[in-house]
């Protein structure tokens, strides 16, 4: 005779039983999808790898659009664009198989061919002079009439030796940027400000645009666009006609502006570039973050000099660039003022001014430089500014604007 409980217990242990096998099957199932989307994921992950490879390519040119299969299957599936964001060129991947999706967006930097050239001085059959607590730091392309030491206001040069590295001759025209970005940036300046120009407005709180979007053109139409308080990020261009202007309130990080000209105020802290035909000015204290470059391209047809102005205690990473391309009588002029400190390179295709204890952590390439005091102006002296070039990091990389012939990209910096 079986007792009553003894059938109950023999129902809940068989209804445990079919729990815990059940649990087991679902766990089994759980990590066998999970296992598989790990796969689709590292797959994707690896086509992304292999796309952005193909992109950093030189063969792979800009306003290049591309969707193929890597290896011709559809769960290879890769779209690769490539075009220009001012100076620098932007990389596009994107990798999917079904509606699994994975993008990457970056900037591609180039790899300086030389990475020890601190200056490059046109040869004007005059000599350079250097006084004070100065120094230059890497090789030295240099005027044949070569360097000296120089008495400049009850001051001599401090140091025994003249350039720390190489002297080499320079030759009488500097070497050019590459003609492509210039017209590049050439055609933006026109785009934007052209007839067919579109206007727009700005968020006043933020405005941010992703790169994997249609790039966002905005042209402020007023006299002066103030974008004091404005935060913009991404990938957007904002133009005027007359003057764009910053202040420590705006935020800006990876935008373009176009102007005649720009005026960033003091204590303002972004990551941008400009690109003006007349002049830039910065106020003192300014922090313009890496990448960001500094444009100043003269009309053929105009009759006034081009200027950057750069205040007082500055730092900014990346590049400043003043052209012309055809040699006048009112050469571009930079001006670094006092104490401020430029991570990358100067290219200028007129004067130079640098300020006392201002410096380049880089490399500076010019035809004439301009030293002022409280009394003279002198032409070709470096009065108590550094030149050094293994100050600045092994990881800085250019643009192929002033490194044409360098056939190694990178990843310069991840974007959205």
């Amino acid at each position: 005779m079986i007792k009553a409980s003894a059938l109950y217990i023999s129902l809940i242990i068989s209804m445990l039983i079919v729990l815990i096998c059940g649990s087991v099957l679902s766990v089994g199932y759980i990590y066998r999808m999970e296992n598989k989307k790990q796969e689709r994921r590292d797959r994707l992950e690896a086509n992304l790898a292999s796309g952005m490879a193909i992109v950093l390519e030189e063969s792979f040119k800009p306003d290049t659009l591309l969707q193929t299969s890597l290896y011709g299957a559809e769960a290879d599936s890769v779209l690769l664009d490539k075009r220009a964001w001012g100076v620098f060129e932007l990389g596009l991947v994107k990798a999917w198989e079904v509606t699994d999706t994975l993008q990457k967006a970056f900037l591609i930097g180039a790899v300086m061919k030389d990475t020890l050239k601190v200056l490059e001085l046109s040869d004007e059959d005059r000599p350079l002079s250097i006084s004070g607590k100065s120094l230059i730091k890497g090789t030295a392309f240099l005027p044949k009439s070569g360097i000296k030491a120089a008495y400049v206001e009850n001051a001599t040069y401090t140091d025994k030796t003249l350039v720390y590295g190489s002297i080499k001759d320079s030759g009488r025209e500097l070497p050019e940027p590459d003609a492509a970005i210039l017209k590049q940036a050439r055609s933006l300046i026109e785009e934007m400000t052209g007839d067919d120009k579109v206007t727009g407005s700005l968020d006043k709180d933020s405005t941010q645009h992703s790169f994997f979007k249609p790039v966002r053109k905005i042209h402020l139409g007023v006299e002066n666009a103030d974008l004091s308080g404005f935060t913009v990020k991404g990938n957007v261009m904002i133009s005027c006609d007359t003057t764009l202007i910053l202040d420590a309130a705006s935020k800006l990080d990876k935008v373009i502006l176009i102007a005649p000209h720009v005026r960033i105020a003091e204590g303002f802290k972004g990551n941008i570039q400009v690109i003006a035909t007349d002049s830039i000015t910065i106020g003192n204290k300014v922090q313009l973050d890496y990448p960001s470059a500094l444009l100043v391209l003269k009309n053929d047809t105009a009759k006034f000099q081009v200027r950057i102005d750069i205040g007082k205690d500055c730092s900014i990473a990346g590049q400043v660039l003043a052209y012309e391309k055809t040699r006048s009588l009112l050469m571009p002029m930079v001006v670094i003022g006092e104490g401020t400190q430029i991570k990358g390179e100067v290219y200028v295709k007129g004067y130079l001014n640098l300020g006392k204890k201002s410096g380049v952590q880089g490399s500076v390439s010019l035809i004439r430089f301009m030293a002022r005091t409280a009394s003279s102006l002198y032409e070709n002296y470096l009065i108590d500014v550094q030149l050094n070039r293994p100050a600045l990091s092994r990881y800085y990389l250019s643009s192929k604007l002033l490194n044409k012939e360098t056939l190694q990209n990178k990843v310069l910096c991840w974007l959205w």
